[in-house]
């Protein structure tokens, strides 16, 4: 009964690059979750390569009032170790939009431009 319930609130793709022949490789394999709760979309990105289960990304977006609010968290699984995270405030003002960032990087190297539609991997993934 729980697994009929869940479908109906859980969605998701899974991209898969595989070589068949001669030999049976993984060379990367992309799982999205989301689910929608309350009107907040919840998405979860787990990232497969041949070396094994190497990221894992959080994903959030929803409103609180007149703000669209969007929030993305990333971690290296294989390092076992936190690298990034941002979160967006935007709103109509006047004849314009404003919108508020905040970015934290664990590290100088995963440092690079983050966007709404953010799916470039970028030096960290």
């Amino acid at each position: 009964m729980f697994t009929g319930w869940a479908l109906d609130w859980v969605s998701g793709s899974w991209n898969l690059t595989l070589q068949l022949l001669p030999t049976t490789k993984l060379y990367s394999s992309l799982l999205d979750l989301s689910l929608t709760v309350a009107g907040w979309e919840i998405e979860s990105e787990s990232k497969f390569y041949s070396s094994g289960f190497k990221y894992q990304n959080f994903y959030v977006s929803g409103y609180l009032g007149d703000w669209d609010v969007w929030s993305k968290i990333y971690f290296n699984v294989q390092d076992v170790r936190y690298q990034k995270a941002w979160l967006d405030f935007e709103r109509p003002l006047g004849g314009g939009t404003l919108t508020l960032s905040v970015n934290h990087w664990a590290s100088q190297a995963a440092i690079h431009p983050v966007t709404r539609t953010d799916s470039a991997p970028g030096p960290a993934g």
